[in-house]
């Protein structure tokens, strides 16, 4: 969760890779790394974790909100391209 919460996206994919559990929450606020990613403008961390598992949309932190309720305005962020843009919005909308 620290590397999503750091924008680490080159470290996000090298845990996914090993296996990393994306279903791990945080005790104090019940947020994933989605979450994380979410809540510190990291749109290309927020990205790679959606393509590789989408559920993770759907988990609900203590306060009962979702990752997307945090979440960067990705279609406005200068690092996603259209290609980016339209997978993470189909993805998002799909669930």
């Amino acid at each position: 969760m620290t590397a999503s919460s750091k924008g680490f996206e080159e470290c996000v994919k090298i845990l996914i890779a090993a296996g990393a559990s994306l279903e791990s929450v945080d005790s104090d606020e019940g947020w994933n790394a989605l979450h994380f990613a979410a809540n510190n403008d990291h749109a290309k961390v927020y990205q790679v974790l959606v393509k590789k598992k989408a559920e993770l949309l759907n988990v609900k932190d203590k306060k009962g909100k979702k990752p997307d309720e945090y979440k960067v305005e990705v279609a406005a962020s200068p690092v996603a391209d259209a290609e980016e843009r339209q997978e993470v919005s189909e993805l998002s909308s799909s669930i």
